[in-house]
């Protein structure tokens, strides 16, 4: 994509904005600012909080604590099975709120070591340059005024501050909250710190790590005199190094142009997000580092949505390291499918970089998550056709496809998916049978799998896959429109609302078991009869991609710009999923939403 391209979607700000901060970041570490440069007026910021955040440091205790076992039965063979979804165990919310992402630092001026006052803030301007990923702050005080320029490289993590101001006595404070798993991160301001020379080290029961410094400024315990021309570093890995990389990131995007501004505003911030948010050692939390959401922990299943459609933006070099995350879990989640009577391997749901199961009693039950790495790295091999790439996954994939193969079982001389299972949209409940987007993802998966055992002469045997392929039950269907699971018959009046699963397999697949009369008649019974309201951020896309595969391009493009409260775009370029306050931003919304400009606009 093109400077210009990029740069006319730059966000300025001209007066006080508390629902839009301006964050930067590189993916591994984000900051985000109010309109003095810093974060002094925190708690002034109730929607999206101002956070210094990274996916390098994490939080928690390492207390064993007994697990929050339920016991269930299997469908497939009568035998029972653990899950850690019992809520009343006084052991559920401690393993949910264990390891989490947090606030890292605040910054603040002072003035006559006061803090600012807000009423004596004026003429404010402030840009967020897009394709070089600063934020450049110009405001008076008192009648003074003060330039702030605010980065962060994106090759290491470092914060850099550069200050012109001829005002007097002031200062820079650097401060610290007690981590928490909140959607701020922090807590209370804290004293358990300790500076060193040019570090600080934070050591308590939740945490242990040094935060380094460089400046030239004077310093007095946490306080940094500011001068006429101020410099302060702040490093988490002890490097000050700088770069301009940000444009290279945008340099090697795939040009798109839409047409439609709004549309184009959408993808080029998407894609701005995600850049700062998302795309680091580990897959991404739904609100990536600018705050947290679910006690501070990512979930694997959306990991398709974070990135499938920056690969096809040609971006694929910057989705490597989270995919290769997943190797170093192999053994846990081996042993998770061994612990539950199945072969190979699962992945847990909602996770950290242990990759470890949180407690839920939804998230265990989920195994959508599973068919995604294939999907992300066959998407790769498309644009890179290098063998290489993929030949350190192919144990891992391998170990996936046998725990899938394990999970049906045959009834009545059909295979069946195994239950308890929540699908995709968790409205339905855990004992329904074989859910229609788990079944046709996970074929779709197989057939898939199977090109890349003959193509790269792997040693798996695919006779179970085969029989599978062969008998599976067929893609339930009543009244000549797709259901929910096999047997349903209230997809569009007792579940007509969560996720409209029931399009997605002419979504960001195109099954060849979908029959395009039936889905055209699903989709259209979808959008006469779903609680739109109650769809997330990443089915309007969805719906979008569907409509597009059935040839109805208007109807995509309308879906995508869908009046609804899940599906807004803020002046910063958040999914803002306007009825809960614990997600103003959502980035599976906006992954979502570059996967569908990729398939909408893709031989434009």
């Amino acid at each position: 994509m093109k400077k210009d391209f990029i740069q006319q979607f730059n966000i300025k700000h001209t007066t006080i904005d508390l629902e839009n901060p301006l964050s930067i970041g590189n993916g591994d570490f984000a900051f985000t600012c109010d309109f003095t440069g810093l974060q002094g007026f925190y708690k002034k910021y109730t929607s999206i909080p101002l956070c210094s955040m990274t996916d390098k440091i994490w939080a928690g205790s390492t207390v064993s604590l007994p697990k929050p076992y339920q016991t269930f039965i299997k469908a497939s063979n009568q035998q029972k099975i653990q899950y850690m979804s019992d809520t009343k165990s006084p052991y559920y919310k401690p393993y949910r709120d264990d390891f989490f992402k947090f606030d890292l630092f605040k910054l603040e001026f002072l003035h006559h070591q006061q803090p600012l006052e807000m009423n004596d803030i004026h003429f404010i301007y402030q840009e967020l340059d897009l394709y070089e990923a600063t934020i450049e702050t110009l405001f008076e005080y008192k009648k003074e005024k003060v330039y702030v320029k605010t980065k962060i490289p994106q090759s290491h993590c470092n914060l850099q501050i550069h200050i012109q101001t001829e005002i007097k006595d002031l200062e820079i404070r650097l401060f610290f909250l007690t981590p928490s798993s909140s959607k701020e991160g922090g807590s209370t301001e804290t004293d358990e710190y300790r500076i060193e020379k040019d570090k600080v080290v934070r050591k308590d029961k939740y945490t242990d790590y040094s935060l380094f410094f460089q400046t030239n400024m004077e310093r007095k315990e946490n306080r940094f005199q500011v001068e006429p021309n101020s410099i302060l570093l702040l490093s988490l890995d002890q490097s000050f190094t700088d770069d301009t990389d940000m444009h290279i990131y945008f340099d090697k995007a795939k040009e798109i142009d839409t047409n439609d501004e709004e549309l184009n505003r959408r993808l080029v911030l998407s894609l701005y997000l995600m850049k700062i948010n998302t795309l680091g050692k580990y897959p991404p939390a739904e609100t990536g580092l600018t705050c947290n959401s679910w006690y501070g922990k990512f979930h694997l299943e959306m990991h398709l949505w974070h990135h499938l459609g920056l690969i096809r933006m040609g971006l694929y070099e910057y989705v490597l390291p989270s995919l290769n995350w997943y190797l170093t879990i192999m053994e846990s989640s081996k042993k998770r499918a061994f612990e539950q009577g199945y072969e190979g391997l699962r992945l847990p749901k909602m996770t950290d970089y242990r990759g470890l199961d949180t407690p839920s009693n939804i998230g265990c039950f989920l195994i959508w998550q599973m068919p995604h790495l294939l999907l992300l790295l066959n998407e790769i091999y498309q644009i890179k056709k290098e063998k290489e790439l993929l030949i350190p996954f192919f144990p891992f994939v391998s170990e996936q496809m046998k725990f899938l193969e394990s999970f049906f079982y045959k009834k009545n001389g059909k295979y069946h998916l195994d239950s308890p299972l929540i699908p995709a949209n968790e409205n339905v409940e855990s004992n329904k049978d074989t859910p229609i987007f788990e079944l046709g993802y996970i074929l779709y998966a197989f057939e898939l799998f199977k090109k890349w055992v003959e193509l790269f002469q792997l040693p798996y045997s695919l006779t179970k896959i085969n029989d599978i392929l062969k008998n599976a039950v067929d893609l339930p269907i009543y009244d000549n429109a797709y259901e929910a699971y096999n047997g349903c018959q209230q997809t569009y009046s007792k579940y007509n609302y969560d996720h409209p699963m029931v399009i997605a397999l002419s979504s960001f697949i195109q099954s060849p078991l979908v029959d395009q009369k039936i889905m055209n008649h699903t989709l259209d019974k979808v959008l006469s009869s779903w609680k739109i309201d109650e769809c997330w951020g990443w089915d309007f896309p969805m719906m979008a991609m569907t409509a597009y595969h059935l040839g109805k391009k208007d109807k995509a493009i309308e879906l995508l710009k869908y009046p609804a409260k899940k599906n807004t775009y803020t002046k910063i370029g958040h999914n803002a999923q306007l009825n809960r306050k614990d997600l103003p931003l959502y980035l599976p919304g906006n992954g979502a939403f570059i996967l569908a400009i990729t398939h909408i606009f893709e031989n434009k």
